[in-house]
């Protein structure tokens, strides 16, 4: 690698060739690079989901929960069981080791199930096992259909039947989900008091309706005609003729169906309420597949959409909430920073670079012109010109015109390096199965200015030989040489920093494959770059140039480190104490999972009050939307009542950033203080991971203690003066009817527990979906349901006047053989690796982070002792901090070793290496001055940042070091080669370091929108190479002279030692020849 230049040189033919087939591979595959959210990660999980129509959550432990996390802790690589019950069914959320065969442990559990299927109650519905990945879980778009000639009903029917199978057909569409809306259903409302007229039963009704009402085979016949089958067709043709079904009661006794029951052809009931902006329509969403480009397959969508509206034109479809917009504005801002970022570190060499100022004013009347033009044409045409295209035809005519202009040159140089760097990595990205998303996208704006260091560095060192008078082939040849090996230490840091971020483990680990694996390839593209292109052009395209005398600025900077090399104790200890308030700045800043961002939409969700009856949901929640509405800064809201209607869910998308004056975060605590008003509604903003939430789990296997200690908890919780819509998993009960049996009267009349359970689900919630019997109506089957009418399923009296069959096959009334009264229970039970958990959640108000709020929680006594039997931990958010920072901790620590044994290797010495790691501990410091002064917490893409800074102080430590060792293997004096190593140095560290600075520039001007993310990262980047660049040009010499002391010490300490001269190396070797000639010759 390090004569390579000069063969490029000599050889340019076979390099340039080389880098037109990446580029042109770079930009075939940039094209065809799926655009997302967020990367697609492997994360093996599954659900076991169990239903007992009207269960309660209690009835569901003991009979199905306890029973299937039983038989599914024996599956190899389960790492989390996560249980949750609510009325009527049981979800186990299984999740596995990173690694694990999903195929193989989905199988395994549908054994386990099978085997204790006979374990469970009698009238669940199947055991239902379904594999989970979190790559089809991301939504395209919601959209919302009503017409005004259709009912809701139809609607749904359309929806199911011909909208998915079309949207299904669109490329890049994985699932279709409907929001809401009602199927088709016959129901058969029971007359309680005609049923005791005439002793029936609800389960006589549902068992004649079933047996009677269906159509079968009955064999085969013969005739001269050929074989024909046979049929029974016993399905009824009309409601009417349904309505005659005879019912067959004890004693022979024969009644119509129309004589005991109202039978109507209507709708299912609705719970699953959707609204927007107040008005009733049914909802669906289509979420991506596994590998599809979200903005790819959200245009198809609205093609195919348009389709639709074309066929039903009686159909209003509207799109509701676009996430897929908000990947758009994501992905445009990251290029926009790209450019921007490339842009200015380009202007920042040709300041330096000579030449500047024909190229600065080529910028400025390029961009002048753009802009102007595009003005024009958006007046004229109507015609819209993005500010990335604006930004990539500028950054095109600019590279020409450098090239162009002879003193520009240079800064052509270093400029074209950024492309040939960046393009070939899209096609890596490819080739890795990589997306252009948050992350990669985020990868390749950090490396903007660290793309064109090593090009910097080769030019700079290139023009320095040029200025002694060698011309430009010659000055390329010996400096391209004479600055090889510093090149290749330096990119090998940057790779060896990120590496292990590819490789951490978890979710983090996950997320961030691609994004370590994303900027070392592209540094190691720009080592190519700078190795095999610079150089070449350089030799060819350069003109000479006069001498350069050294500066007022750089004749201070000498003397200053004069001065602290004669008191070079002194300036290791400033050093020193820089370090260590590294280190305390890093322990008290404050800690997030993710920064906020105003994404110009808002989740809400609301907790209504439990036993409210669909129409009572519905009414409480449009109160709530009504609320939303009315804020100047709502632009529409997608209200949807959970079907359990213990809940409602909202979109709310905002107005422009532009068009109002507050952001997304105080409008949620806005909203947060009227929505608590509403009594009885508590409301929650965000959701999923990094939503920036406080969650803590309780488990215990003692329900009493748990419930003890939550109420503990959730009291002291309540001081916290930053703890805002503070609940509790558990602190919800639910309104129910207990049925006590008789046991004595029962059993005497021979009536099963069993029995009386039976007779009251059927009459007041419906037999399970499985057995209800089946109206044929054309290609559809309509379920028959059979029960009380709504007016007497919460009646007492009417309850309790239900006939259950007794041994003597007479019926006698349900309150003969038990007691009914009001009651209460659980509304949700919560289960974590085979124990309850209560979970508490908090959000947190403005200017309190996660991690302080942490901390400050974790010391409390409440906390560390919340009663006997039960533990505390951090859920969500909480626990993904702790994990993130054990994470990177350890990253950044394998990468630092990782680095030390690439210099050791690289300069063949242990101590001097010691002497460029010295440095680290000096760029926090600026990294947290800054974030303080723009308030800015310690978050996940700050960490990344600081991961940067290490890379960047250690390749300015290295271009000393590695000058200081090369001059004094040359016999130059220590003091001298320390002294020229600052003159010659300095200018590539101070100009790489403006080069990154001024890329980072626009993404730490960036506050708004998806470049929220990005903006305490460059804060970070900037504090921490201002004042670590100032202080490693001083300290990093001081540290040398120390450790070059020491090294000589440890080389006076070994001469000591007998060792082995390459006078005994040759006769060993003399030796060895004339054996082997020897045992030849005898053979």
């Amino acid at each position: 690698m390090r004569n390579i230049s000069s063969w490029a040189i000599k050889n340019p033919i076979a390099p340039i060739l080389l880098f037109f087939m990446l580029t042109i591979m770079g930009i075939g595959a940039f094209f065809k690079l799926p655009i997302n959210s967020n990367p697609d990660i492997e994360f093996p999980a599954f659900t076991v989901s169990v239903g007992l129509q009207g269960a309660a959550p209690s009835e569901l432990e003991n009979q199905i929960a306890t029973k299937v996390e039983g038989a599914l802790a024996s599956i190899e690589g389960v790492k989390k069981m996560t249980t949750t019950l609510v009325t009527g069914g049981s979800t186990t959320f299984v999740e596995l080791q990173i690694g694990t065969d999903i195929s193989k442990a989905v199988d395994d559990a549908r054994a386990a199930v099978s085997q204790i299927r006979s374990d469970l109650p009698d009238g669940i519905n199947e055991p239902q096992v379904a594999r989970i990945d979190f790559n089809d879980q991301e939504p395209l778009a919601i959209y919302s259909v009503r017409g005004h000639d259709m009912p809701a009903e139809d609607i749904s029917w359309l929806i199911d039947r011909e909208f998915n199978r079309q949207l299904l057909a669109v490329k890049g569409v994985g699932r279709v989900e409907r929001w809401g809306g009602a199927s088709r259903q016959i129901t058969v409302d029971l007359d309680p008091a005609r049923l005791t007229a005439f002793g029936a039963t609800a389960s006589q009704v549902s068992r004649a309706l079933r047996s009677q009402n269906i159509d079968l085979p009955a064999g085969k016949s013969e005739s001269g005609a050929g074989e024909q089958t046979i049929r029974a067709l016993g399905s009824a043709k009309t409601v009417d003729e349904l309505r005659n079904t005879p019912i067959v009661l004890n004693g022979g006794r024969v009644v119509r169906l129309s004589d005991i029951a109202d039978v109507r052809d209507g709708s299912s009931e609705v719970r699953g309420i959707g609204r927007f902006n107040d008005q009733p329509v049914v909802m669906f969403q289509v979420l991506r597949s596994k590998t599809a480009s979200s903005l790819k397959a959200y245009e198809a969508v609205k093609l195919k959409i348009e389709e639709l509206r074309k066929a039903y034109p009686n159909l209003v479809i509207e799109p509701v909430f676009t996430p897929t917009d908000y990947v758009q504005e994501s992905f445009d801002m990251s290029m926009e920073t790209l450019f921007e970022g490339a842009l200015l570190a380009t202007l920042v060499v040709a300041v330096f670079l000579g030449g500047w100022r024909p190229v600065i004013a080529a910028a400025a009347i390029i961009g002048i012109s753009l802009v102007g033009l595009a003005w024009v044409l958006e007046k004229t045409t109507g015609v819209h010109i993005s500010k990335t295209v604006l930004l990539s035809i500028g950054t095109v005519i600019l590279g020409i015109v450098t090239f162009v202009i002879k003193d520009g040159r240079a800064t052509f140089l270093a400029a074209i390096a950024i492309p040939m760097s960046t393009i070939p990595t899209f096609w890596v990205m490819s080739l890795l199965g990589f997306t252009l998303n948050d992350v990669t996208l985020l990868a390749l704006a950090l490396v903007a200015g660290i793309l064109v260091d090593d090009a910097i560095v080769e030019i700079e060192n290139i023009i320095r030989h040029i200025r002694m008078g060698k011309s430009p082939y010659s000055a390329a040849l010996e400096a391209a040489d004479e600055i090889g090996l510093a090149v290749v230490a330096t990119t090998a840091t940057i790779v060896a920093v990120f590496a292990p971020v590819s490789f951490m483990t978890g979710i983090v680990g996950q997320f961030f494959k691609s994004f370590g694996l994303t900027v070392a390839v592209a540094v190691l593209f720009s080592l190519l770059v700078a190795r095999l292109i610079t150089p070449l052009l350089a030799a060819f395209i350069l003109t000479r140039s006069p001498p350069e005398h050294e500066g007022e600025a750089g004749k201070r900077y000498i003397a200053f480190l004069e001065m602290a090399l004669r008191n070079r104790w002194k300036t290791v200890g400033v050093g020193f104490v820089v370090m260590v308030v590294s280190v305390l700045m890093l322990g008290l800043a404050p800690k997030t999972f993710t920064p906020t961002i105003d994404q110009g939409f808002v989740q809400m969700r609301i907790d209504l009050p439990p036993g409210l009856s669909p129409d009572e949901a519905d009414a409480r929640a449009r109160e709530v939307a009504g609320i939303v509405m009315d804020r100047p800064e709502t632009k529409s809201v997608v209200q949807s009542v959970n079907g359990d209607l213990t809940g409602a869910t909202y979109f709310i998308s905002l107005v422009e950033r532009k068009e109002r004056d507050i952001s997304q975060q105080a409008y949620e605590g806005e909203l947060r203080k009227s929505v608590g008003k509403v009594p009885g509604i508590r409301a929650r903003f965000g959701g999923g991971w990094g939503s920036g939430g406080l969650s803590i789990n309780l488990t215990s296997d003692d329900p009493d203690a748990l419930a003890a200690a939550t109420q503990r908890v959730m009291s002291e919780m309540r001081k916290k003066p930053w703890a805002v819509d503070l609940r509790s998993s558990a602190d919800l009960t639910r309104p129910e009817l207990h049925i006590m049996p008789k046991r004595e009267e029962a059993a005497r009349l021979g009536v099963s527990i069993a029995e009386i359970a039976n007779a009251s689900r059927l009459a007041t919630t419906g037999d399970i979906e499985l057995n209800l019997a089946k109206f044929n109506a054309g290609e559809r089957q309509i379920p028959i349901l059979v029960r009380l009418a709504r007016e007497n399923r919460a009646d007492i009296e009417a309850i309790g006047a239900l006939r259950v069959n007794t041994a003597t096959g007479e019926t006698v009334p349900l309150s003969a053989v038990a007691d009914i009264q009001f009651g209460g229970g659980e509304a949700r039970i919560t289960r974590e690796d085979r124990q309850r958990v209560v979970t508490i959640s908090s959000g947190l108000a403005a200017g309190k982070q996660l991690g302080p709020a942490l901390e400050e929680l974790q010391k409390e006594d409440f906390y560390k002792n919340p009663g006997p039997g039960v533990k505390v931990k951090p859920d969500g958010d909480a626990e993904e901090l702790g994990d993130m920072f054990g994470q990177f901790a350890g990253a950044i620590g394998l990468g630092i070793l990782l680095i030390y044994c690439v210099l050791v290797l690289l300069f063949k010495d242990f101590l001097h290496p010691i002497t460029i790691l010295s440095v680290i501990l000096l760029a926090p410091a600026g990294a947290f001055i800054a974030l303080g002064l723009v308030k800015e917490p310690l978050s996940l893409p700050v960490m990344i940042g600081l991961l940067m800074l290490i890379g960047i102080v250690i390749k300015n430590s290295i271009l000393l070091v590695d000058f200081v060792i090369e001059a004094q293997h040359r016999g130059v004096p220590r003091h001298e080669a320390l002294i020229d190593a600052a003159r010659k140095r300095s200018r590539p560290i101070i100009m790489t370091t403006i080069a990154m600075i001024a890329g980072m520039i626009p993404a730490a001007m960036t506050t708004a929108g998806a470049g929220a993310f990005r903006h305490g990262m460059a804060i970070a980047v900037i504090g921490g190479l201002t004042l670590s660049t100032v202080l490693s040009l001083i300290f990093v010499p001081a540290v040398y002279t120390l450790i070059d002391d020491l090294d000589q010490m440890v080389k006076r300490f070994f001469s000591k030692v007998p060792t082995v001269t390459n006078e005994d190396k040759a006769i060993a070797l003399k030796e060895e020849v004339e054996r082997r000639a020897s045992q030849a010759a005898a053979e």
